[in-house]
């Protein structure tokens, strides 16, 4: 049980069916998070000052996004459904997909005017294939998987 009473699995099916009628953008539960476990940025990102504060915290994550603009930077929301492929994080570092991997209209994006990036997972998003890749790589399913998660204190 959870502290207001509701049960983890009360929580993810709400959360479950919200996603499915709301998109990929819907709030978790307060106190809660989503957590994909191959999040490049663990928690994701809710602002470009996050954004930036996450890669100088981590020195995997500052080498991915080294030629990211911040100075115009933003956040939008797709506004179409389109497939591109994805880097995520393994413990031995950042990798891209061999494939693209379909992303929802209504996903939160951050971009600099020539990159795009994932808010839920810091995820960069390109059209054209990037490397490096792992023998390792994730399914598309895989990449996709969240649980619900307590959140750290901010």
């Amino acid at each position: 049980m959870l502290q207001n009473g509701l049960s983890v699995a009360n929580v993810t099916a709400t959360a479950v069916a919200a996603e499915r009628d709301l998109g990929p953008t819907v709030r978790a539960p307060q106190g809660l998070g989503y957590h994909y476990p191959y999040a490049v940025i663990p928690g994701g990102v809710r602002s470009v000052d996050g954004f930036r504060e996450a890669i100088s915290a981590d020195s995997q994550v500052a080498a991915h996004y080294a030629d990211f603009d911040f100075a115009r930077a933003r956040i939008f929301t797709l506004d179409r459904d389109s497939a591109y492929y994805v880097s995520y994080r393994l413990e031995s570092g950042v990798f891209w997909t061999t494939e693209r991997i379909f992303v929802r209209r209504g996903e939160t994006l951050i971009t600099d005017g020539a990159s795009l990036v994932q808010a839920r997972s810091g995820s960069r998003l390109s059209e054209v294939p990037r490397f490096p890749v792992s023998s390792l790589e994730p399914t598309a399913s895989e990449l996709d998987a969240t649980d619900i998660a307590r959140r750290s204190s901010p």
